[in-house]
């Protein structure tokens, strides 16, 4: 749910890009940026993030974030007046963006924390596809209508608001930090040390080939189909407009979590939470780009559906070269066989 309310108020202007920029006198650019300042400050605060998820554990690390998550959605409540809204929007973004570093990097840890190996992609999946239905469900919670625009956009914010401070309570109440029993014996297995960990991880070329082969589509995918897709879609009619998102989302949000699963098996025995900060450190980073790119006068938009075509390219070349192999799903296997699993980590750490 994490993932899901964090989506949601970040594709929150997306769905009412021309509303949004009569109501506060916004540009396309004030749009991509506010989506920019998530992607931004997700990059600059996902390794602390990892830190923290290895050193106190899944509770205290969703706690801090569902924190954050309410109190940027809480300073989008405060006013509606121009000025100090944009400020108090484009703050609110950044802090949503921080908020965002466990529950979109978290999803192989906590499934990985919680689920036996036969459940673990099952796991992975739902936490993952969350983020994407929260991107989705952006568009279908849209309750502005033409008759008072200012009222209804601020109506959101707080039903948005609402909704975080619920969660932040939830998680407040009720979220252990890991089962009583470990699920698997890779899931008991001490894992290296943080600092050892973010070398092992800069120096694991396979790990590098899939965090190019998802981040460079997906990234720009994030924010193409997300924040933009009412700026860039405004020439096709409706039936162009329909095929593009469900044909897209079909062949490509389908694949993230095996992505994710596939970077905690080439990282093993590197934590799943710094395996899923580094390959989404990139996912965030190519969007930021994508964002950027949309600030240069006069670039037009034509160029962004090229664009997302030859990432999917690249990224489909790149996963046909990988080696595919599971370490930490052999180790599991080899364990329930018999062989001794602390000689089985000795070899590999």
């Amino acid at each position: 749910m994490s993932c899901f309310m964090q989506a949601v108020i970040w594709n929150t202007w997306g769905p009412i890009t021309e509303s949004a920029e009569v109501v506060f006198n916004w540009q396309d650019s004030t749009i991509g940026m506010l989506a920019n300042w998530g992607i931004i400050s997700y990059i600059c605060t996902i390794f602390p993030a990892c830190y923290l998820m290895d050193m106190k554990g899944l509770r205290i690390s969703l706690l801090l974030c569902n924190f954050l998550l309410a109190l940027g959605s809480g300073l989008r409540c405060i006013t509606s007046d121009p000025h100090w809204a944009t400020w108090l929007m484009n703050i609110g973004a950044i802090i949503n963006g921080i908020a965002g570093t466990v529950p979109y990097a978290g999803p192989s840890l906590l499934a990985s924390t919680w689920f036996p190996p036969n459940q673990r992609a099952t796991a992975t999946a739902v936490s993952s596809a969350l983020n994407y239905f929260g991107v989705g469900m952006g568009y279908i919670i849209d309750l502005i209508n033409m008759n008072d625009l200012e009222s209804d956009i601020m109506q959101m914010m707080y039903y948005e608001c609402v909704a975080s401070c619920s969660l932040f309570l939830a998680t407040l109440i009720y979220f252990p930090s890991k089962p009583p029993t470990p699920p698997s014996k890779t899931a008991s297995i001490q894992r290296v040390e943080y600092r050892r960990a973010l070398l092992d991880a800069a120096r694991n070329r396979y790990l590098w080939m899939l965090s190019l082969a998802y981040a460079l589509p997906m990234g720009i995918y994030g924010v193409w189909g997300g924040t933009l897709m009412d700026i860039i879609l405004q020439p096709l009619d409706i039936t162009q407009v329909y095929a593009a998102c469900i044909i897209s989302g079909m062949c490509l949000t389908g694949t993230i979590p095996l992505f994710y699963e596939l970077c905690s098996e080439v990282a093993y025995p590197v934590s799943e939470g710094v395996a899923g900060g580094f390959i989404t450190l990139f996912h965030g980073l190519f969007g930021f780009i994508f964002l950027l790119i949309l600030l240069i006068p006069g670039i037009g938009i034509s160029w962004m559906n090229y664009t997302l075509l030859g990432s999917v390219g690249i990224g489909l070349i790149v996963l046909i070269l990988f080696p595919e192999h599971y370490t930490r799903t052999d180790i599991d296997i080899k364990v329930e066989d018999g062989v001794n699993h602390t000689e089985i980590t000795k070899q590999i750490m």
